[in-house]
């Protein structure tokens, strides 16, 4: 797995295309996963943005999470079970 940050901090100081668009591809080819730590950062960012913004963040997450359960990598498995599971705490607007 790459680190995500250092590989980014490379990209940005020497090309023009935006962030978010290498992190797009990268995602689309498999070259890094998310990891639940970047996916918490995630969630905090969208908090202070609009509702719909939130929602679409949450959306594309859980279908990395889906890619990932499919998988046959057990451990790259065992990450998305994580992540799905923190998802669902810190997002379910359910009354307990």
């Amino acid at each position: 797995m790459i680190a995500a940050h250092n590989v980014l901090f490379v990209i940005d100081s020497c090309c023009s295309l935006p962030i978010d668009s290498w992190l797009t591809l990268w995602q689309r080819f498999g070259m890094f996963e998310r990891t639940l730590q970047d996916l918490i950062r995630g969630l905090r960012a969208h908090k202070a943005s609009s509702k719909a913004q939130e929602d679409a963040f949450i959306q594309d997450a859980m279908v990395e999470i889906r890619e990932e359960l499919k998988g046959k990598d057990m451990a790259l498995k065992a990450e998305g079970m994580i992540k799905m599971c923190y998802v669902r705490t810190t997002t379910c607007r359910c009354q307990y």
